[in-house]
Parts: structure tokens; sequence; C-alpha cells
């Protein structure tokens, strides 16, 4: 028997797998007869961010609003901050400040037509359906009942999964996702666009955990400056475990001015994001038709996103040798699958083990190689950065 994410957020429910499959397939044939595909998005820093720190002294000539939308247009205003409260099982609810990511309806009403939208949150139901209220209020984009998937308690965290929404069939789902880690490994391998994490608020324990967590250790240790402390995992903002009432940045975080306001205001992932969906949607249609009888309407079993997204990642980097330096321990249990070396080879690049060879995935063809285009180095002072 399946859990019914798909069907109800009520998590006692469950269906048997031959009616599972029934609703599934019911499901494709209505999106492929609407030439559409199924997006899924993460909430938190990927198209917003959450804090619970307090904003007051990290912006202090930044106006917090109530969360509720705008009575003209229906919707939250994207350059503001909002504050809102979570009852997190405690007398005192969980004060926390929201920021959207720029471009965020711009991008939704863009990508509508091609993708039915899901929301895929590590986050409570209750934090989840108190931020759906405010950002789709007329359930425009991710319809009633809301297509939500979230923890319905404060039980630890588990690998995020396709299954929850499709329970046997994932050829249709792309996601959109700041981390790539906490999910299944097919789905993060085949069906997976991993954006640069959305950080208006500096104070995050979001730079310090996954990717990016690990690529500002190199760099905080290369450069000699103490890198931040690792953390065991990620603590969500609006969890219980966090402090009711906003808490203070980390100690020595000064104020931010509006340059930083700037920067973050100038942030184009949800633009480049609505680019690579197009073409992933164009792409698989494109696929199934051409797989399609001559004359026969388009078979939906064709539609499939998983070779296609592979193949789009690749193109990145397509073509380029690259070596490291400083960035992978010599002592690394198997340097091809440190996280830097495996984003390069998802990216397409060729990863060089010497700037006068190349290795293909760890194996050293020799040092008649054509030279390296890229040399990424922890510092200037390394033996490969000199050399080069």
């Amino acid at each position: 028997y399946y859990a019914t994410e798909f069907l109800s957020a009520d998590d006692g429910i469950r269906v048997s797998a031959a009616l599972a499959a029934s609703l599934e397939s019911s499901t494709i044939r209505t999106l492929a007869a609407s030439r559409r595909l199924v997006a899924v998005l993460d909430i938190d820093h990927t198209i917003l961010h959450v804090t619970n720190k307090r904003v007051d002294l990290l912006f202090p000539d930044v106006t917090c609003y109530n969360l509720a939308p705008n009575k003209d247009t229906g919707r939250l205003d994207e350059g503001k901050v909002y504050q809102f409260f979570i009852e997190s099982g405690s007398k005192t609810a969980t004060c926390c400040y929201l920021k959207l990511r720029p471009g965020f309806y711009t991008f939704l009403e863009d990508i509508l037509p091609l993708y039915e939208l899901y929301l895929y949150t590590h986050g409570t139901r209750e934090y989840a359906v108190r931020l759906l209220k405010a950002l789709d209020p007329t359930c425009r984009y991710f319809g009633s009942p809301p297509r939500l998937i979230a923890r319905v308690t404060q039980s630890t965290l588990t690998c995020k999964t396709l299954s929850k929404i499709f329970p046997s069939n994932h050829r249709l789902a792309v996601i959109v996702d700041d981390r790539d880690d906490v999910w299944e490994p097919k789905d993060n391998e085949h069906s997976l666009i991993k954006v640069t994490p959305y950080v208006f608020f500096p104070d995050s324990e979001r730079l310090r955990v996954s990717l990016e967590g690990q690529l500002n250790a190199i760099i905080a240790a290369g450069s000699g400056k103490r890198a931040m402390a690792p953390l065991a995992e990620y603590h969500h903002p609006a969890d219980a475990s966090s402090s009711a009432a906003p808490t203070p940045p980390e100690e020595g975080a000064p104020p931010r001015d509006r340059k930083w306001l700037e920067m973050a205001e100038s942030d184009k992932q949800l633009h480049y994001v609505t680019e690579m969906l197009r073409n992933i949607h164009a792409r698989t249609y494109a696929a199934a038709q051409l797989a399609t009888s001559v004359g026969d309407d388009l078979n939906a079993d064709k539609l499939d996103v998983r070779p296609i997204i592979p193949a789009i990642r690749e193109q990145t980097l397509e073509g380029l040798r690259v070596a490291l330096s400083g960035l992978v321990p010599s002592n690394y249990w198997d340097p091809s699958q440190h996280p830097v070396i495996r984003l390069l080879y998802r990216l397409g690049a060729t990863v060089v083990s010497d700037i006068g060879s190349i290795a293909a995935k760890g194996a050293d063809l020799g040092s008649s190689s054509p030279p390296i285009d890229v040399l990424i180095a922890s510092n200037l002072e390394t033996r490969k950065a000199q050399q080069a």
C-alpha cells in the first residue's frame, strides 16, 4: 500500500498499489493531453528566504510588514520583508521573517502554461500552509487543495523522493531545489535542477551545509581565514527547536547596508530556471513526438524528462578540461567522489589530475594531452597555481 501525499494531506490514508498506479496513469494522460509536465519546487532558499534572526539588527533601516498579500495585487510584494509567527508546540510562537526571491511571480506565470506546480519542503506542513496562504491566496498556482508535500510532524528529516508525488513513475517530474543532497540519488541525477541558494538575510546556516558549505570551508582554509563551524544538520528556522523569539545574529556580525540589499535584489536565478524549464519541456515533447508513429496522437508513454535533464546539464562545461589545486585533500577516501569533482563531472567537464595530463574520472591518460582550460585553486600559493 502507498501513502497518499499525492492525493491528501492525511498521512494516515493508504491506497492499494493497483489504485495508486491507476491514479498515476490518469494524471500522466491528463498532463500529456494538455502538453504539460510537473515542476516540483522547494521552498526555503529556492523561492524565498526565511529566518528567525533579529532583522532589525541585520538591517536597521528595513521596515517589516505583516505577512499578507497586497490588497490591490493579491500577491506579496517581492521587495518587502515580512514578519509572521508559527505555533511550534510551545506556549510562545516562533517569530520569523520572510523575503521572496526576485522574480518569483514572473517565474510562476511563465511556467504555469507548461507545468503543473507542486511545493515540496522539509519544513512542517503548518509552516508550509502558512506561507502558501500568503504566496497563493487564490490557489492559482498550486491548486485547491494545495499540491503540497511537507513534514506532518517535527520528526527527523527524511530523504526527499518523487515517489510521494508519483509512486512508481517519475518520467514527467522536474525538481527545482537549492540542495541536491537531500534527494534520493536517482531523482538527484535524472530529475533535478540545482539553483544557487537565495540568501537575503546574511546570517544564514544554509551557507554552512551541502555543497556551498564545503566550498566555503575550502575557500576559508585556502585564504587563511577561520572557516565557519560545521553543522551536523540544517535546522529549519520555524521548527520547535528554534528560538521562540527572534535571535540575534552571530557575535561580531555587522549590520548590513543598502549595498547588501542591492546585491540580493539583483538575483537572476529564477529567470535562468525559467529558460531551462522551457528547454526541458520543448525537448521532452519533441523527443516523444519523434518516438510516436506518424499520424498517431502523441504517445504519453514516450514522455520522459530523465534523459533530457542530464544532457542539458552536461552542456554547461562540455569540452572544458579543469584542474584543481588545494581543494581535494590528498588523503580523501576517493577523489572521484569529492563533491567538487562530482559537480564538475555532472556539468560535463573533464577533470585534470595534473596541468600536463588529463584524468578521465581518476584515470591518468599521460602527459601528452592538450593543456587545461581552467585551474580552480584554493589560493594563489599552491604549486599548480604557481605553475599556471
